[in-house]
């Protein structure tokens, strides 16, 4: 039952008793009910009643029950096997899952086993496949340490043969230092005559037209004297063709060289290229002597054309912020001679354009037809008169001749696009602009992101307002002096991303082209991984843009062979999403389509899967990263073929020792149920005895 703790001094239980002798006597001894009875029938209730009233007392002052507990926890041991397909290459690796089967049965009589696979993730049981395209070793002791650290962890038996591509060096991990690793050397460490491409550096995407670098390591071993060829290609229609040939030389047996290409970015689209090692004589591995990569080739550049009435400082500016960013390509034109094709930007930037020296009547109109988004900027040589002609978001009355100082506010009920909290208490101590004196009326549609403060007062007059007028996207800015923002910036911070992220937001927003067909599905990315699961979004809208998801929708996929992978998306809240699954590497389209009301809508595509051969890059197994995993934790290392010695090791180890946990359990002796049967048997017994007294 435990040990009772009374948290009071022993008297307390006498004033219990005396207040149920108290009851007792009241109930029997003042009252002539049980006068004629025998003594002892008196004597019997009222120590019924004085004993039912006594143990209320005391459990009223909440007495307590200590109870101790005590389990034994055998200490835990980790055998953790090396997945990865490089494991399959090895002699050994066949037999290993039997061996470390039966080092599991040898050991669960003493310790508590639990089994684990890795390789480009952890988890539980042993895995024959060997089937993971990656290894990362560190993965799976920060996994042992955060799910088991708080157990009685004895040791980490490591089936691997020392190779990871993936996560940080094992030797960092913080359990080395505190748990003993056993590892199980598989593989085989002799060096091997080997040439091969150890890793390519490249982007992810390029904009068409551009020259992109790409950065090859090569590497070689034992093949001094050798002479290759590395060979570019790209593959068109499933054929490879040959792009550049670099010849390669090894002069020494430890090898490596660093070549550095420049490719051209043709159309827009995916592209594969390949980078191929001419096999040299008695090499055993070619696997790693090809890599393939894949780079998106982007047309989405947006072209911005500034078009200006004379020179100014914030047109230095304005070019500067957004040729800082690849996905402008900014021109700077002046009104005298704007030139022609203003039909192929995607935004035009007019600075102080309608002027008071030139009206710019016939470029205004051919803007206004080409239906290009436009962006005001307005200063002291701005027109005001003729402004709203070709504008609606924002009239200023005045006759343009005189300017206030004004600093800038964030209009905090701004929700076109996010700006970060810094902007709210920076922005205003940002030195002022010279804006347009007079009225300032704003279109109940337009968006106001910068207010007026002239002096201390602040107004409501807008200073940076963005809108859109017949379907054609609008921003005004009443005001000059971006080039003092700009320096008061890199004074302040070393850097201009204040006023970059105003400028850029709002040209994306102005020249961002919107994708107005009702049903959408589309690619978390352009290109996957060979074992990553190929994930499809899907949107669907009705007449009033509203999202639904009534209607079945289907995803056909097709392989560049012409094989078809028919899908049914899945209804997720008002949106479809699919998980396609894994799929071999090479260039793939679909087709996604749908009915609502009694319309086919449709959808194309393409994405492309890449190879990950990472595993075939390096099959030298590294024992010497194994060996210092042992060393520098206290453990042993042991090759796969004594696999069975680590039984006895491990038994002999004094650290690993059982622990003994002890836990206490406290409760008030009032939750105890036994004891309200004791009151109730007693209460029970008493009314029993005074009704067959014929009392109540």
């Amino acid at each position: 039952m435990g040990n009772i703790s009374w948290p009071y001094p022993w008297w307390y239980i006498l004033g219990c008793l005396a207040i149920g002798l108290l009851v007792a006597g009241i109930l029997y001894y003042r009252t002539s009910d049980f006068q004629e009875r025998k003594a002892w029938v008196r004597w019997l209730l009222a120590a019924l009643r004085a004993l039912v009233v006594t143990l209320l007392a005391i459990l009223l002052l909440s007495p307590l029950i200590k109870r101790e507990e005590s389990e034994l926890h055998k200490p835990v041991i980790v055998i953790a096997q090396d997945a990865s397909s490089s494991i399959s290459n090895a002699k050994d690796g066949a037999q290993l899952i039997q061996d470390l089967e039966q080092l599991r049965s040898d050991l669960s009589r003493d310790f508590d086993i639990q089994v684990y696979a890795f390789g480009q993730a952890v988890r539980p049981e042993f895995d024959p496949t060997f089937a993971d395209q990656e290894t990362d070793l560190d993965a799976i002791l920060t996994y042992i340490r955060d799910v088991l650290g708080q157990e009685n962890l004895g040791g980490i038996v490591l089936a691997t043969d020392g190779l990871y591509n993936k996560g940080a060096n094992p030797r960092y991990s913080r359990n080395v230092a505190t748990i003993p690793v056993f590892p199980v050397a598989v593989g085989d460490p002799t060096p091997m005559r080997d040439i091969g491409i150890k890793r390519i550096f490249h982007n992810q995407v390029a904009y068409q037209g551009d020259k992109f670098q790409v950065q090859i390591d090569i590497q070689g071993r034992n093949c001094q004297g050798a002479r290759t060829e590395l060979v570019i290609s790209e593959i068109r229609d499933g054929k490879p063709v040959v792009l550049q040939k670099e010849p390669v030389g090894l002069e020494s047996d430890i090898y490596f060289k660093t070549i550095e290409t420049l490719l051209e970015a043709g159309r827009a689209g995916v592209h594969h290229y390949r980078f191929s090692l001419q096999p040299i004589s008695d090499e055993k591995n070619i696997a790693n002597n090809t890599r393939d990569i894949y780079i998106e080739i982007l047309d989405a550049r947006q072209k911005v054309l500034i078009i200006a009435d004379a020179p100014h400082p914030d047109l230095t500016a304005l070019k500067q912020s957004l040729s800082a960013d690849r996905n402008y390509q900014v021109e700077l034109r002046y009104g005298k001679d704007p030139g022609k094709g203003l039909r192929e930007y995607d935004l035009i930037i007019l600075h102080q354009i309608p002027s008071n020296r030139q009206l710019y009547a016939d470029l205004l109109q051919e803007v206004k037809h080409s239906r290009i988004p436009l962006w005001f900027i307005l200063g002291g040589q701005s027109d005001l008169r003729t402004l709203p002609a070709w504008q609606g978001i924002l009239e200023i009355r005045g006759d343009g001749r005189s300017t206030n100082e004004v600093q800038a506010i964030i209009e905090k009920n701004f929700s076109v696009f996010t700006l970060e909290s810094d902007l709210y208490t920076q922005l205003p101590q940002f030195p002022p602009m010279l804006a347009p004196f007079g009225d300032y009326r704003a279109d109940p549609g337009g968006r106001t992101l910068l207010r007026q403060r002239i002096g201390a007062v602040s107004t409501e007059y807008p200073l940076w307002i963005l809108g859109e007028e017949q379907g054609v996207k609008m921003a005004v800015l009443a005001g000059e002096g971006l080039w003092k923002w700009r320096l008061f910036d890199h004074l302040q911070h070393g850097n201009q991303e204040i006023l970059d992220e105003l400028i850029r937001k709002t040209v994306q927003f102005l020249s961002l082209k919107e994708d107005k067909r009702r049903f959408r599905v589309t690619t978390s990315r352009q290109v996957f991984a060979e074992n990553e699961p190929v994930l499809f979004d899907g949107e669907l809208y009705n007449d009033n843009y509203e999202l639904v998801n009534d209607p079945d929708a289907q995803v056909v996929l097709k392989d560049q062979d012409g094989k078809v992978y028919p899908f049914t998306m899945n209804k997720a809240g008002k949106i479809y999403a699919l998980q396609a699954g894994l799929f071999p590497p090479g260039n793939y389209s679909y087709k996604a389509k749908t009915t609502l009301d009694l319309k086919d809508l449709t959808y194309d595509g393409k994405f492309s899967i890449r190879e990950v051969n990472v595993e075939q890059v390096e099959m030298q197994a590294d024992h010497d990263l194994l060996q210092g995993l042992a060393a520098e934790s206290g453990g042993k290392m042991v090759l796969a073929s004594e696999i069975q010695s680590l039984a006895d090791q491990i038994r002999g180890d004094q650290r690993m020792k059982p622990i003994l946990f002890t836990t206490m359990e406290t409760k008030p002796a009032i939750h105890l149920r036994w004891i309200f049967g004791i009151l109730l048997v007693l209460l029970a017994i008493e009314w029993i005895v005074r009704r067959y007294l014929g009392k109540y």
